[in-house]
């Protein structure tokens, strides 16, 4: 499967964190203890599925849809790798100075910002690549 239109990215990026904030509203409604550990676990393991499952079935334009991308490539073009890796420091950030007791928040932020890490490194890589094609 390949996700390769405009409406199928939307799509994407819309369905899979409500199904996943849907989740995490059973895990807390069901869960008396331990809760928000429960919660931030499913963050972090949900936010790297959607990470994995959208980096391998997504395609740019004019980007070979058969073949699988090359195992380092995240992104088609340098400029959404410069912004997802942006954003997943950010989110790194937030997660490290977020107030309140969330035991796992240390994962998570060490999660988003090995994720930044490597939609930046990607993108370098990417930036090389296609410069001296």
């Amino acid at each position: 499967m390949r996700i390769t239109t405009p409406e199928g990215k939307v799509g994407y990026l819309i369905a899979v964190p409500v199904v996943l904030i849907l989740l995490q509203l059973l895990a807390g409604a069901i869960s008396d203890f331990g809760s928000s550990a429960l919660l931030a676990a499913l963050s972090v393991v949900g936010q790297l599925a959607f990470v994995i499952v959208g980096v391998r079935t997504f395609r740019g334009a004019g980007e070979p849809v058969r073949p699988p991308r090359r195992w380092w490539r995240m992104t088609a073009r340098p400029p959404a790798g410069y912004l997802l890796g942006g954003l997943f420091l950010a989110q790194a950030a937030w997660w490290a100075l977020a107030p309140g007791p969330s035991p796992l928040a240390p994962v998570a932020a060490t999660v988003s910002g090995l994720i930044g890490l490597a939609y930046l490194a990607a993108t370098v890589r990417l930036a090389r690549h296609l410069r001296s094609a």
